[in-house]
This record gives structure tokens, C-alpha cells and sequence, in this order.
């Protein structure tokens, strides 16, 4: 268990967009509203692109990502028999 907790905390960290302005803003590649930074989350300094983690409970995993990481929710749409989301 702690294993997976710490692989899923490597990717978590992965999924980071991190951008120098601290105000909600348009991303203009994408169009999507990214939130305020939090610099005072343990992950504030780290940037990535993207990763894709694979849940048995996507709302489980979604409320812990929310809660214990800080992220937040950027998009969310369905794909097939599956929901996807962008955390940042």
C-alpha cells in the first residue's frame, strides 16, 4: 500500500501546471481556466505536463487528489464507458 501511495504521489506530481502569475487565468493554449497557485502547497516549485493514472474510483480519487494534494479540477468530460478529468 505504501508503495502505490508513493508511486501515485510521483505522478500526482507530474500532472503540476505551474505558472508564474498567482491570479486565475485562461490558459491560451487550451482555453481552460486555470485556478490560483497555492504557494504554500508542498508541490508549489513543481512543473510537469501531464500523466495519465488509471482509478478503480474516479470520484475516490478525485476527492483525495482535491483534498490531501491540493489540486484542482480544470476539465472533466466522458470518453466512452470512462470519465477523465485535468487536475492541476
Amino acid at each position: 500500500m505504501k508503495q502505490q501511495i508513493q508511486t501515485v504521489i510521483a505522478a500526482l506530481a507530474l500532472i503540476l501546471v505551474v505558472n508564474t502569475t498567482n491570479a486565475q487565468h485562461k490558459d491560451e493554449e487550451t482555453g481552460f481556466n486555470m485556478p490560483k497557485l497555492n504557494p504554500s502547497s508542498p508541490l508549489a516549485d513543481v512543473s510537469g505536463n501531464h500523466v495519465g493514472v488509471r482509478v478503480p474510483d474516479y470520484e475516490a480519487a478525485k476527492k483525495w487528489w482535491i483534498e490531501k494534494l491540493d489540486f484542482r479540477v480544470i476539465h472533466e468530460w466522458p470518453y466512452a464507458d470512462e470519465k477523465l478529468a485535468y487536475l492541476a
